[in-house]
């Protein structure tokens, strides 16, 4: 199966689980797919015994997750945790090249845009290569702190003493609005 067809899988485990009684028109949803596409992964999912259907009144069906149904879901689940390592792990290897290369060009004191998961994975990569991280840029949050670093609002960044905004490139519609922010940016293509 493809890495889509084994995250519809699993999500739609997660939901027979939840919600045994469930409509496939509700499960269509929740997934996001076709209901044609729902009715494929539950019929192949009853084939393989990975579930059971129990009819119910007016034609309605429950499905319930057998013991082969349990192990295939650990078995999706450990690929999902499987490629989010790699793609850490990828993560951090890039953003470390780029940012060993600022620190090259001189540059040692660096703010991050935002703080999502990726900001800090910028954020370890910073340090690992000996950059400081003088602050996270979120006009979406109340001031305070993030991995004990300050956050500020966006003016407040000519003030922090960084030498560089770094953006990340996964958030290619957020790019955009940080255009007309007047400060060195780097946009780490991850």
């Amino acid at each position: 199966m493809s890495t889509s067809e084994d995250e519809n899988l699993l999500e739609l485990f997660n939901v027979i689980e939840e919600k045994p009684d469930t409509t496939q028109r509700d499960l269509a949803g929740r997934l996001g797919i076709a209901l044609g596409m729902t009715n494929t992964l539950l019929r192949r999912a009853a084939h393989q015994g990975w579930l059971s259907v129990r009819k119910r009144e007016r034609g309605r069906q429950s499905y319930h997750l057998t013991d082969q149904g349990l192990i295939e879901k650990g078995r999706l689940m450990m690929g999902q945790i499987q490629s989010t390592l790699k793609f850490y792990g990828e993560a951090r290897r890039m953003a470390a090249e780029v940012l060993q290369a600022l620190k090259g060009e001189g540059i040692t004191r660096i703010a991050i845009a935002g703080t999502s998961n990726v900001s800090e994975v910028i954020f370890l990569s910073a340090r690992e290569v000996g950059l400081e991280v003088v602050a996270f840029v979120d006009d979406s949050r109340r001031r305070g702190r993030w991995l004990d670093v300050p956050r500020i609002f966006v003016a407040e960044l000519a003030q922090c003493g960084a030498e560089m905004l770094i953006l990340d490139a996964l958030k290619r519609d957020e790019i955009a609005e940080w255009e007309s922010v007047d400060f060195p940016k780097r946009v780490l293509e991850l």
